[in-house]
């Protein structure tokens, strides 16, 4: 099978988005498939670089990579985003790959929704079907209900130009990929007949081949762990409707600290996207309002994801807040599972994440709603941590975590891929 797979961001560059497809890659050339990667040169982007990543791509792989519109110009005109900037560079180049390369199926694997579009203008142009991966939701309505000073900046714009462009582009999808079936739930909800794309449900899946690499290529660690205290991690980014799960989360330890022995601090790593100049710490912020900034370590800017790996390895235990948004799935619970750590998982209670955790592992996890009370919450957080403090040793059940895997997940793809080009050439006929 003659695979374009389009991510614009693409080692070098360190973004969550780019790990589905930078997974699945070396069991693609494995099993003989022809495949290239249609990014943007990294000189373009303001996404962190991370040349572990790089390295570590398999032989032989082709990459080609276009040019952006300068974004140290484009800002002071107010637009920063790269699936725009690189638009007209990736529609041509992607055009002339079509025709010489003659791909059996197009994948978007990207948070850049915008680069999307494409998808219907090669379909139209080269009778090409194309699949789209929702690893978050595109239009995103989750800040309409919010208070005006609650909302990203330019919510409104944004919002516009996502509701737009999902519509002109989603129905004319053949596969759609999402990380759960909420978001496949919401696009059929929101287009109804007109949505005539097969659909599957794959989760990011866990990255078992890149824990080998780290226990055979361990990276130093970027942040020093005190050997002084029982250590807890996280790892990723902060959003701001986190930041109610994370605060049960420092209250909790702020209560058992008072009690305790042996402390425990909390490692807050990589938890802004963008720009360094950009970068807020959050977590911090919000310890010193709480008391408790003796017991937190927070760097903002983000770190190699093998570095991030190593420090999973290396904590005591995980952490793991959820946002309010109940459709949040965080893909790196497979990152922790891994690791074999107990993980301190704090969600919503509708989130998909309670089901596969139930599924997989014995490990004890505290959900929220809207209605919990916050004193409850931190009495629930604070049993699970003298549990873990106790010698708890999750117990991962193989057989059914096997399913999720890198391996696996590639293998459940590329079945979909051949019913999408399947079901494409019965309706072409």
């Amino acid at each position: 099978m003659k695979i374009l797979i389009v991510s614009p961001t693409f080692p070098p560059d360190n973004t969550p988005d780019l790990h589905r497809v930078r997974m699945m890659l070396p069991f693609l050339l494995e099993s003989g498939h022809d495949v290239i990667v249609l990014s943007v040169d990294p000189r373009f982007t303001e996404a962190p670089k991370d040349h572990y990543l790089a390295r570590a791509l398999p032989q032989g792989l082709k990459i080609i990579r276009v040019k952006a519109l300068d974004y140290r110009m484009t800002r002071a005109l107010g637009l920063g985003n790269l699936a725009i900037r690189s638009f007209p560079f990736l529609l041509r180049q992607g055009s002339r790959i079509i025709r010489s390369f003659k791909p059996d199926i197009v994948f978007f694997s990207t948070t850049m929704f915008l680069s999307m579009p494409l998808g219907r203008i090669w379909k139209r142009r080269f009778k090409v079907p194309f699949i789209l991966d929702f690893q978050d939701p595109w239009r995103n309505d989750y800040y309409k209900s919010l208070p005006k000073d609650k909302r990203p900046h330019k919510y409104w714009f944004i919002h516009s130009l996502n509701k737009f462009f999902e519509r002109w582009t989603v129905p004319y999808a053949n596969g759609i990929v999402a990380v759960n079936q909420t978001y496949i739930d919401l696009l059929s909800e929101r287009y109804g007949k007109r949505l005539k794309a097969r659909t599957i449900v794959l989760p990011m899946g866990a990255p078992s081949s890149d824990f080998d690499y780290v226990r055979n290529n361990p990276p130093s660690l970027p942040v020093k762990l005190d050997k002084a205290t029982i250590n807890a991690v996280y790892t990723g980014v902060v959003p701001d409707n986190m930041l109610f799960s994370i605060e049960a989360i420092l209250r909790a330890i702020k209560q058992y600290n008072l009690h305790a022995e042996k402390k425990i601090k909390l490692y807050f790593i990589g938890t802004n996207y963008g720009p360094k100049h950009l970068h807020r710490e959050r977590v911090l912020a919000l310890a010193r309002k709480l008391a408790v900034e003796k017991y937190v370590h927070e760097r903002a800017e983000r770190v190699s994801y093998f570095e991030a790996i190593r420090l999973v390895q290396m904590a005591d235990f995980l952490l793991l807040p959820g946002t309010t948004d109940h459709r949040y799935t965080p893909s790196k619970f497979f990152v922790y599972a891994l690791s074999s750590k107990p993980i301190l998982a704090v969600f919503h209670d509708n989130s998909p994440l309670k089901n596969t955790i139930k599924e997989t592992t014995d490990l004890p996890f505290i959900t929220f709603t809207g209605e919990t009370d916050m004193n409850s919450l931190i009495d629930s957080i604070e049993h699970v941590v003298n549990i873990f403090v106790s010698g708890f040793k999750p117990q991962i059940d193989k057989d059914k975590f096997t399913k999720y895997t890198d391996r696996y997940m590639t293998q459940r793809f590329l079945s979909f891929a051949v019913a999408v080009i399947k079901q494409n050439s019965a309706r072409s006929v």
